[in-house]
């Protein structure tokens, strides 16, 4: 590591962390994705089973927390531990299963901060 670099905790270069809903909402055919733990991967989105909201629930999870680009979402159940950095040009919305941590760039790039968190530990 660089002599002028800081070990932090997660909680320094974050300002807040904050999952999905508690509760399932009606699914549709189409309308805001709405993802969970098994359409985040590593290196890509697996979009192709996401389910889907209506406007209502959008905006009513959004009174919680707004994904929005340069946010890191973190796994926490399902599969557990997978963190990708929000690239997605379109609203969506996440599932009590994932996390969304909202960075404080000028402390840490996100894509550090995803690898970092995807890596395994050193002990």
């Amino acid at each position: 590591m660089p002599e002028h670099w800081d070990v932090v905790t997660l909680r320094r270069v974050i300002s807040r962390a904050v999952d999905g809903p508690h509760h399932s909402p009606n699914y549709l055919d189409k309308g805001i994705p709405f993802l969970s733990a098994r359409n985040i991967r590593v290196d890509h989105w697996k979009l192709d089973d996401a389910k889907f909201i209506s406007e209502q629930d959008y905006a009513d999870f959004s009174k919680r927390v707004v994904p929005e680009i340069g946010d890191v979402l973190y796994t926490k159940g399902g599969t557990t531990g997978v963190a990708r950095v929000v690239d997605l040009e379109f609203r969506f919305q996440v599932w009590v299963h994932v996390a969304v941590l909202k960075i404080i760039q000028s402390k840490i790039i996100p894509e550090f901060l995803a690898t970092v968190l995807n890596s395994p530990p050193l002990l």
